[in-house]
């Protein structure tokens, strides 16, 4: 498979906006003309008229979705015309055009797609009128509507068609919700050409919350392509995939054929805390991220294996080699069934589409509270030995205290949720200096976990420091002691 990215899906999109309008609708036109010599005059330039929704789909939405990296031949990944049942015994089962899926037995809800046909327009709309204000006052339209009065043929603010469309996706999404899949993570409703992505599902067509700003409206291919970018972040594979639950390592082979070049892989650790006592502890279970074909990074976890816990500082050594053992076994398992070769932690942070919110990073994962992912490279385990930095005064608050420069109004004297700090004052994974805390403030990937950990301590400080950080104060302070040593 091509590689699978915005600039592939800006690509695609010009080339089905060119085959649409120079061969789609033309072919369209010429079969109907042939089936009625005598009218054929008047399907000249009907294309878009002309043209059904089975059509659209087949020509246009579909390579569209599969430049956005979903397979639409895969059960797995994307079903079509998926049945969902009603809420209430008072209304029918409805079809979903089409259901991403993005957690094989479980078909988490990652993306709802609703076509129309190409004829289907936009609301009415003066020109030049913002598309997301036209459509958020069609949603709060369609959602004051009182279905029992409404007849075909009503004249209102909103046509009868679009109310249509509106409130059967209220419907649509309502229903999922309260399923087990879950509200989808977003929603495009397209006829092909225009597209309409709602951003926060559940705010806007389960809570009734409607805002233009939680809308993404383009009117046409050409804008689509224009907008690319946003479009990709918004609704391909590779963002909807990201933060999913793991997936068990037997189901790689759903994802990837066994053969074909090694796929792109990355250690990572499911870590949690919980409170025992009035000290948090720490639990961490190795993973594996495979970045599958088309785009996403999926992340691959052995249910037999149990948390290891983090008994102790001085035990942190024992536990990060059995992690590390771990994570060996898992990905050997893993190329059983195909070759990976692993990147490190930059590069897999680079082919990650969006910046999620904090505390969440490319390379950290909140997936509940106080529980993480973090992606790790090559690395197996999250903390590492600070090896000859491990004198670093500034580990200790009354140093930093004494100079002025301590990070914190208090010492973090127990290892804190809040705020995060695994390992207190006096641990030689512990940063007390508020200068370093300013130099990592737009570098630190992992701040929502551990806000004091040391940088010579984390698994990712390649990736922070690739200069080996020979301004930090650490740095400074271990030249002193070269020096000392060499002049003794």
């Amino acid at each position: 498979m091509s590689r699978v990215d915005e600039h592939s899906f800006f690509r695609r999109l010009t080339e089905i906006r060119l085959e649409t309008e120079r061969n789609l609708l033309p072919r369209i036109e010429r079969i109907f003309a042939d089936m009625r010599p005598a009218a054929a005059a008047s399907y000249e330039g009907q294309g878009r008229r002309l043209i059904n929704e089975a059509q659209v789909r087949k020509y246009i939405i579909d390579p569209m979705l599969e430049a956005l990296g979903w397979k639409l031949d895969d059960p797995a990944a994307m079903i079509v015309e998926v049945g969902v049942e009603p809420l209430d015994d008072s209304s029918h089962r409805r079809f979903l055009d089409y259901f991403g899926a993005g957690k094989i037995d479980e078909c988490q809800a990652s993306l709802l797609v609703e076509a129309k046909r190409l004829s289907h327009e936009l609301p009415t709309h003066d020109e030049g009128m913002d598309l997301k204000q036209v459509m958020a006052e069609a949603l709060k339209d369609a959602q004051k509507a009182n279905s029992a009065t409404r007849v075909r043929g009503q004249r209102g603010p909103l046509s009868v068609e679009w109310l249509e469309v509106l409130t059967t996706l209220f419907d649509y999404v309502e229903r999922l919700a309260s399923g087990e899949h879950g509200a989808p993570r977003k929603v495009l409703l397209t006829n092909g050409e225009w597209l309409i992505v709602f951003t926060d599902p559940v705010k806007t067509l389960v809570r009734k919350e409607i805002s233009a700003n939680d809308l993404l409206v383009v009117s046409n291919l050409n804008e689509a392509a224009e907008t690319a970018v946003a479009l990709f972040a918004q609704l391909s594979f590779a963002s909807l995939t990201e933060g999913l639950q793991e997936q068990n390592i037997v189901d790689l082979c759903r994802f990837v054929e066994s053969d074909g070049d090694p796929l792109p892989a990355a250690f990572a650790v499911d870590i949690s805390t919980a409170e025992l006592g009035k000290r948090p502890v720490m639990g961490v279970l190795p993973a594996i991220a495979v970045q599958v074909p088309s785009g996403g990074w999926l992340r691959f976890m052995n249910p037999a294996i149990e948390q290891q816990v983090l008994r102790s500082e001085a035990e942190l050594a024992n536990d990060m080699r059995a992690i590390h053992e771990q994570a060996e076994v898992l990905i050997a398992k893993l190329r059983t069934h195909r070759d990976l070769h692993l990147v490190d932690a930059a590069a897999l942070e680079s082919s990650i589409p969006k910046i999620p919110r904090f505390p969440s990073t490319r390379l950290l994962r909140r997936v509940a509270d106080n529980r993480f992912v973090m992606y790790l490279g090559e690395n197996t385990h999250p903390f590492v030995d600070p090896g000859a930095f491990a004198g670093c005064p500034y580990h200790s608050y009354g140093a930093a205290f004494k100079e002025g420069v301590a990070a914190s109004a208090a010492p973090i004297l127990r290892p804190s949720t809040e705020p995060p700090a695994y390992f207190p004052s006096g641990s030689a994974r512990h940063c007390a200096h508020g200068g370093v805390h300013a130099l990592r403030a737009k570098k630190c990937a992992i701040q929502g976990m551990d806000s004091f950990l040391c940088c010579r301590a984390c698994a990712l400080q390649a990736r922070c420091w690739p200069d080996g950080a020979p301004s930090l104060p650490c740095s400074k302070q271990q030249q002193d002691v070269d020096v000392k040593t060499l002049i003794g």
